[in-house]
């Protein structure tokens, strides 16, 4: 029985159809285990779409493509290694995606900030604007050649410069100057309608408005007295008599004025130059008589 030998082997049928069931079984197991990888890459690409948008649309298009490519009824070690591909691939485009989304971000803050400071920019200029606008409408009882002048000066200067703080501290002071002088205006025109309604009263005559101011024209005592107010000061003119009466009509007048708190000047007449004996020398009152 001794030296070499020969000899033949079969497997059985049964065993040879239950490794080939342990085979598919296996197989099938490495589908599912592809399938799961499949899906978990499409939910990375997915993610990055989510937190980058378009930035990684490009990478989410490779890798879709890359799955396509998978071919699991062959050889599946190469879908395995494709896997392990594309799992490196969108590892690698992370901080990729991240760098550029800073810097996209960095631009983006700085080009809003550029736009916010434009805004500001024109919105100065428009509320400067806007005032000097509103100045012909608001002030137009004092509005003159100046002012308007000075107007067009800083709307031009605002809209070539609006940071220019020697321009603002000129148009804030002209803005103070302008208030004051239309509040005085306004004290002026109180003041004058406040005298005028005495004197109505006085003469029990109406006001009349004229060019220049208000008119007043009636009687006291007897004594005919035409009045006119100036809105622009605190003068007014008298027309009388010229007669003797018209002492007696300026001193009844005198009074009922004095009963409302308001004193009369020095009153002077026109024709003769006399000025009329009164204490208080205010201003002026001329006296056509």
């Amino acid at each position: 029985m001794s030296g070499p030998k020969k000899t033949a082997y079969q497997i059985r049928q049964e065993e040879y159809q239950r490794r080939k069931e342990l085979q598919a079984d296996k197989r099938d197991m490495q589908i599912d285990e592809i399938e799961s990888q499949i899906s978990l890459c499409q939910k990375m690409t997915n993610t990055l779409l989510k937190e980058y948008g378009s930035m990684a649309t490009t990478t989410k298009n490779r890798v879709d493509e890359w799955i396509d490519e998978i071919d699991k009824t062959g050889d599946l070690r190469y879908c395995f290694k494709a896997l392990r591909g594309i799992e490196s691939f969108i590892e690698k485009q992370k901080p990729l995606l991240k760098s550029r989304k800073k810097k996209q971000d960095i631009k983006r803050e700085a080009l809003e900030k550029e736009a916010e400071k434009k805004r500001e920019h024109e919105a100065k200029i428009a509320r400067v604007v806007s005032y000097l606008t509103s100045i012909e409408k608001e002030y137009k009882d004092i509005l003159n050649d100046g002012i308007k002048q000075r107007v067009t000066l800083f709307k031009n200067a605002m809209r070539t410069n609006p940071d220019n703080q020697n321009t603002l501290k000129q148009i804030k002071s002209f803005k103070t100057n302008l208030h004051n002088t239309y509040e005085e205006h306004l004290e002026k025109v109180e003041n004058t309608h406040y005298i005028a309604d005495v004197l109505s009263e006085a003469l029990g005559a109406k006001i009349q408005k004229s060019a220049t101011g208000l008119l007043i024209d009636g009687s006291i005592d007897s004594v005919p007295i035409s009045v006119k107010l100036n809105h622009n000061n605190n003068s007014l003119d008298l027309d009388t008599p010229m007669d003797g009466s018209c002492r007696r009509g300026l001193d009844a007048l005198i009074k009922k004025l004095d009963r409302a708190n308001i004193d009369l000047g020095a009153i002077k007449v026109v024709k003769t130059g006399q000025t009329i004996n009164h204490a208080q020398t205010l201003k002026n009152i001329k006296v056509k008589a």
